[in-house]
């Protein structure tokens, strides 16, 4: 179920690839639009009580330039937003990050604003949703996107504990209320919308609050942090995670791991053993929620990261980029599952 991709640039070798596919999404009534009901109803619940707060409602734009976090000169295939196109919604430009998310996380030189989770892979998760809606003539698949909203606002619309000591962290926790209830709302209105069969849909008003959910996912500070603006930049649309002090931790045979010959999603999995010993790179336990979330509970088909020798490749470092890494021998992360007690792991395998 994994792949391992290398390949020689002029700079030199890339890190090694490890890409992990997700839960391959269905073309119709999947079960995961019941939870989403589940799910709709609690997050509403949580709107109301922030709509009882009184909190504010707006957000300025601003346009790229110098200290903005965008990697302004990347290719524009990656760093998406939608428009329309015939019945579904296509990938072009890109939106930008609010104004007030942008003073609240403010940058050295050398900085950029870095997506955990990131913008190529959050506009690709909710497009995807969105045409898989319009493809089955229902808004069945919507669960996809209560997912794609858990795993890119990791504490809900509160500031995850790691984020709490920022800088202005009063602000980013308004700005992660507002966004996070923006985003519940953009998903409850694409559910209303998509449940209209596509021949008597218009797909201006769906492609107005699929933009909006992806303009509130982008501005989550819950999954964004201030780190080496060169080494994001080489990472691009890869998972940036936070990677567990210390290098490799050994996994012992008889180790508990995800099979993944078998499905796994949000409603379980088959477990296997590891056959050997075998070391491995660990993350931050609030990225390994996110990246859990992602590949059981969102419709993104695939989600890739890169390490080098004993490093995972992390913005948290600078100078990892292309020139300065290697292909040879990487080790393979390995994510617990969320609450699994003995622990369960995932392979990011090469």
């Amino acid at each position: 179920m994994h792949t391992n991709e290398q390949a020689r640039t002029p700079e030199g070798d890339t890190p090694a690839r490890s890409t992990a596919r997700t839960r391959a999404p269905e073309s119709g009534g999947v079960p995961a639009g019941l939870l989403a009901l589940q799910r709709t109803a609690g997050n509403s619940a949580v709107v109301q009580l922030l709509d009882q707060a009184g909190r504010p409602q707006t957000q300025e734009r601003h346009e790229h330039g110098a200290g903005c976090g965008h990697r302004s000169t990347e290719p524009p295939v990656v760093q998406r937003k939608s428009v329309v196109s015939g019945l579904s919604l296509t990938k072009s430009g890109r939106h930008p990050f609010a104004s007030d998310l942008q003073q609240a996380m403010g940058l050295t030189p050398l900085q950029a604003r870095c997506h955990t989770i990131s913008y190529e892979t959050i506009s690709e998760a909710v497009i995807t949703a969105v045409n898989m809606c319009l493809a089955a003539g229902n808004s069945a698949n919507l669960g996809y996107l209560h997912g794609t909203v858990d795993s890119v606002f990791p504490a809900g619309g509160s500031l995850p504990a790691t984020h709490q000591n920022l800088p202005n962290s009063a602000a980013l926790q308004a700005i992660c209320t507002r966004e996070f209830t923006r985003a519940v709302n953009a998903v409850n209105s694409l559910d209303a919308m998509l449940a209209i069969p596509p021949t008597v849909l218009s797909l201006g008003p769906t492609n107005a609050q699929a933009n909006e959910l992806i303009q509130a996912l982008n501005n989550s500070p819950g999954n964004l942090r201030p780190a080496a603006s060169n080494t994001n930049s080489s990472i691009q649309g890869a998972l940036d995670l936070t990677p567990l002090a210390g290098g490799p931790q050994l996994l012992r045979r008889g180790s508990s791991i995800v099979d993944q010959n078998q499905t796994y999603d949000e409603y379980g999995y088959q477990q296997t053993r590891l056959t050997a010993d075998r070391n491995v790179l660990r993350v931050a336990p609030t990225h390994e929620e996110q990246v859990w979330n992602l590949i059981t509970r969102t419709a993104v088909p695939e989600v890739h990261l890169f390490s080098s020798g004993t490093q995972l490749q992390s913005s948290d470092y600078p100078n990892m980029n292309t020139g300065t890494m290697t292909n040879a021998n990487p080790t393979p992360v390995a994510i617990q599952v969320p609450g699994s007690n003995p622990p369960v792991y995932f392979l990011f395998d090469l």
